[in-house]
């Protein structure tokens, strides 16, 4: 594996996430260019264009410095609903010689696809085991973790469906599992519970996102019950008042 970059997204559509601003919407909705990539420091959502990545020649690009500084392998955290293109992926690896280690699974509910709220638990944890075990969709490219699963301010139930299926899959197959969570509330425990009680082994799961606001008796509790946390914030200029 090499240097290993645990969470990117070489590819992301996050636009169905991302909510207009009542009134004047000229901004959120222009293109995103030199000229007003500013706005989207403090605000990451000010253009939704923001929340789109895509073109294979910038990934190429940008996995070839990854390389050149010394990086080996991507784990690319992308579910289906925003963004996953295994066979994209697969093109990039080869072109650049990065591993590059795909996820399965669903994302926080906003993005969910519509049959994943009468979806059972079982159909859940059939279609991530087929990612894990078969290959995505008729592409033969196998997911190697479980992730990254979203969980929004309050877990929906949807959520802790998904969350309890990727649990039984992840105790199946040894697989990791990443989880999103809000970015400030502190839902980790209580994620942790869910997938350990499935048979998870705490050392098997990371909780995302814990950095964007610095508490450090939020992230002692994580780590005190074996589980990794996730620093992945660096270079957001967004602030917490």
């Amino acid at each position: 594996l090499g240097v290993v970059s645990p969470h990117e997204h070489i590819f992301i559509d996050m636009r169905k996430c991302v909510d207009p601003p009542e009134g004047d919407t000229t901004l959120f909705y222009s293109k995103l260019t030199g000229e007003n990539r500013g706005e989207v420091f403090s605000d990451p959502y000010a253009i939704v264009d923001n929340a789109l990545l895509e073109g294979e020649e910038d990934a190429v690009n940008e996995l070839l410095d990854f390389k050149k500084w010394g990086g080996a392998t991507i784990v690319d955290c992308t579910p289906d609903e925003i963004g996953r293109d295994p066979l994209a992926l697969k093109r990039i690896s080869d072109k650049t010689g990065v591993n590059i280690i795909l996820g399965c699974g669903h994302y926080y509910h906003k993005a969910h696809a519509p049959y994943v709220k009468n979806a059972s638990v079982e159909e859940l944890a059939s279609e991530m085991r087929k990612d894990i075990l078969e290959g995505i969709g008729d592409t033969g490219i196998k997911a190697g973790i479980i992730g990254e699963i979203g969980t929004s301010a309050i877990v929906s139930e949807d959520e802790k469906k998904v969350l309890t299926a990727a649990g039984i899959v992840g105790a199946e197959t040894g697989k990791a599992v990443q989880v999103h969570t809000d970015l400030y509330t502190e839902n980790g425990p209580e994620i942790v519970k869910i997938l350990m009680a499935e048979g998870v082994k705490p050392q098997k799961i990371c909780i995302d996102h814990t950095d964007v606001w610095l508490r450090p008796d939020y992230i002692r509790k994580l780590l005190q019950m074996g589980v990794y946390i996730e620093f992945d914030n660096f270079g957001k200029e967004f602030y917490v008042s």
